[in-house]
């Protein structure tokens, strides 16, 4: 069963915004999570990803306690020091913080702790049990297999790793999670053998690309998804093979799944490409994520922005680096060796370079967000000029008068504007086809469909014609659902504008609760916009579409990559049901526009009049925005046009207890036999683990602002208190510690 048809109304459940909040005056600070590889260095990232939880089990019961309540937890829990900060943080900003862990991607060893931080996080579990199996299993005697090659045993770490799992299952307490907010974990893998993939090029018609990167997904909103005790099974596999280093654990094939029932559903569940590749995924073997994809920032930067909110959203993305590398040195000319030309080639550069990349697509993500920004600034006292005398018209009237003064103010760059619309409509509605057929992005049924309906539209002259005619403009009106989107997001990100701001004090702000209330109310109707095709009333039209599009129908031509054969062959039923999909468009969507100004009408009832009229203001007058700002926004979604700060956790980047920037580089001893090290010694181990839960703490206090150097001893204090009995092979470091708690 895939886990579209286990949410029922298909992705109803990933899209609706979260609930709302008993108490308003709430600010929640969303924290994405990567994860990197390294080894044995996932000892001390799994004392981050601890305190992580902590933070977060601290922040709801701060939330949840009335203002002025004494600290619940005893000062020897960790708990403590965070609730302190949050009540720090609380009298600075007015207000109180929810933390929440909601997006999360690892890879490799960083891919196991990310599994294990999801499940506490979804459940209320403890990480104990993971704990016990770094430190007390984690050695390398334990892990030999008792051949040469590879040396270390994977079906008993698997067998660990599933033991730790269903010890969380067993411990839930309630999910750790917001209401309603959905957490999204991204697990990568590598198909060592792989599958092929056609992809369309000009000529030949398309080649053959091999596939070998897997991003497993998994989902949890509430008690809906694929994080609870019947996916133990499919989490633990995911855990073995994110890690499965190559040539230290044997490749792992789906065949190793315990118990064997569990194995269909993970392959129907995530396997859906190599389904449609007509690849044998079961004959396949998976090794370590690390391989193609160390650095998965890639899946945590693009689940952030369809990240819905009923409240003020702060967002951090979190990357732990365990083993930062030192800055390359120049150039030397001196001609590189055999042995160091190929080691560059074979391993230094593929792991260095996706860093790049990925960080180089969040700053273009801000860089985006930034210039939208300016450019609505830069518009908006124009805009609002013309659009204020509209505000108390009847909206039918008011939105035709406030396109026909867009088009008017936009002169001839309206036509490239429309034309731009008209190619992303298309895009549209082959991007709903395939989601109604689970065609994932990455298949070459999902490439099919995207080619043929361009095709199509070509044919039918709704791109090709040199100008814009009544056609086109019908077509816009029937299926161009992306700008009733965009108007939403627009509206639900100027209501953002208004939260209360202790740095801008020269803003109008208004209380949080009427705009919490606005802003759920505006997410609910996005979310009906986005899940229109799920709902039963498109039964009749999911049929047609399946009917043109289905595996069966589009196989002969996708094998030629006949796209002309195809719409010549497929024509009439397309019209049909371009017909059939206006007039199911027409019904579900009549009315729709009135219907949100109505609502907003409603929900702002009660508003200062000033802040009312402008909330009305960019809802006629989006048109205006919209022709300006939808050539930047076109490329991605950019949300609440909010930017994402980036923030590493290694260690580098704490100082209370080692001033010296070149000794924090050798903190660490998994760093050593190429981040083999901590496999070899308990203490190794025992040191490493204190390490991320001290450095942890520390920078995830740093996170909240201006941090007390009592809060932080604190910290330090109660982590010693809770691990020093059993860490008895970590003994410098707790003195270190202890010394540095003596320190006035």
């Amino acid at each position: 069963m895939r886990l579209e048809t286990r949410f029922g109304r298909t992705g109803l459940a990933l899209c609706e915004p979260p609930d709302l909040p008993d108490d308003h005056n709430i600010r929640e600070l969303r924290i994405a999570l990567v994860c990197y590889g390294g080894v044995s260095l996932a000892i001390y990232m799994h004392g981050i990803t601890k305190e992580l939880e902590k933070l977060v089990r601290a922040s709801r019961a701060f939330v949840a306690a009335d203002p002025g309540d004494p600290n619940p937890f005893p000062a020897t829990q960790i708990e403590y020091a965070y609730f302190d900060a949050l009540a720090q943080k609380a009298a600075r900003d007015g207000y109180r913080t929810l933390v929440a862990v909601d997006v999360i991607s690892g890879t490799s060893a960083g891919g196991i702790n990310g599994i294990y931080l999801a499940k506490a996080l979804a459940l209320g579990s403890s990480q104990q049990a993971l704990r016990d199996l770094w430190l007390g299993r984690g050695a390398i005697l334990g892990l030999l297999s008792g051949r040469p090659l590879p040396p270390l045993a994977g079906k008993r770490i698997l067998g660990w790793l599933q033991a730790a799992l269903d010890t969380m299952d067993g411990s839930a307490q309630g999910s750790l999670m917001p209401p309603g907010l959905t957490l999204d974990l991204f697990v990568t893998t590598t198909d060592l053998y792989g599958y092929n993939r056609p992809i369309p090029i000009k000529d030949p018609p398309f080649v053959t690309a091999a596939v070998n990167k897997v991003v497993l997904a998994f989902h949890q909103r509430d008690t809906v998804g694929n994080l609870d005790a019947s996916h133990t099974p499919a989490l633990a596999f995911a855990a073995r093979a994110t890690s499965c280093f190559p040539g230290a654990f044997p490749p792992v094939p789906i065949s190793e799944i315990s118990p064997a029932e569990a194995q269909e559903p993970l392959v129907d569940e995530f396997f859906r490409a190599y389904e449609l590749a007509d690849a044998p995924v079961r004959r396949t073997f998976f090794v370590d994520g690390g391989v193609l994809d160390n650095y998965p920032f890639r899946s945590a930067v693009r689940a952030i922005p369809a990240k819905p909110a009923a409240t003020e959203v702060e967002r951090k993305l979190l990357f732990i680096e365990p083993d930062p590398p030192d800055p390359i040195p120049p150039p030397d000319g001196v001609q590189p060796t055999f042995r160091n030309t190929v080691w560059s080639a074979l391993s230094t550069l593929p792991r260095r370079q996706p860093i790049v990349d990925a960080l180089d697509e969040l700053t273009a993500y801000n860089r985006r967000v930034r210039r939208v920004r300016e450019m609505i600034a830069a518009t908006t006292d124009e805009v609002m000029r013309q659009v204020s005398p509209l505000v108390s018209m009847p909206y039918e009237q008011a939105n035709r008068a406030a396109n026909a003064n867009a088009i008017a103010s936009a002169g001839p760059s309206y036509n490239a504007y429309l034309r731009l619309k008209l190619y992303s409509v298309v895009e549209g509605m082959a991007d709903a086809i395939c989601r109604l057929l689970n065609y994932p992005t990455n298949t070459p049924q999902n490439a099919f469909v995207h080619a043929a309906l361009l095709w199509w539209a070509d044919a039918q002259g709704i791109l090709a014609a040199p100008e814009i005619g009544e056609s086109q403009l019908e077509f816009l009106r029937s299926f161009d659902l992306g700008y009733g989107r965009r108007r939403l997001t627009f509206v639900i990100g100027r209501i953002g504008y208004f939260y209360p701001d202790p740095t801008r004090l020269d803003k109008p702000t208004f209380e949080r609760e009427p705009l919490n209330r606005a802003k759920r109310e505006l997410y609910n109707v996005l979310c009906e916009l986005r899940t229109i095709f799920d709902i039963p009333a498109a039964s009749t039209i999911r049929s047609d579409v399946n009917n043109i599009f289905g595996e069966e129908r589009i196989a002969g031509p996708l094998t030629t990559w006949d796209i002309a054969g195809f719409i010549n062959e497929v024509g009439d039923e397309i019209a049909a049901l371009r017909g059939a999909l206006r007039d199911y468009l027409e019904i579900q969507l009549q009315g729709f526009g009135e219907r949100i100004h109505s609502a907003l009408l409603a929900v702002t009832a009660d508003w200062p009049d000033d802040l009312r009229a402008d909330v009305l203001a960019h809802y006629i007058g989006f048109p205006y925005w919209d022709a300006i700002t939808y050539p930047a926004r076109a490329l991605s979604e950019v949300g609440e046009l909010d930017q994402v700060d980036v923030i590493r956790v290694s260690p580098l980047d704490t100082d209370r207890l080692e001033p010296s920037p070149a000794r924090r580089r050798h903190k660490l001893r998994g760093i050593a036999i190429h981040h083999f090290g901590a496999f070899f010694f308990r203490g190794w181990r025992e040191n490493d683990y204190l390490w991320g839960r001290l450095d942890g703490a520390e920078r995830l206090i740093t996170l909240l602002g201006q941090p007390q150097d009592d809060t932080i001893k604190d910290a330090f204090r109660a982590i010693i208190a809770e691990e020093g009995p059993t860490l008895r092979r970590a003994k410098p470091l707790i003195k270190r510690v202890e010394h540095y708690l003596r320190q006035p």
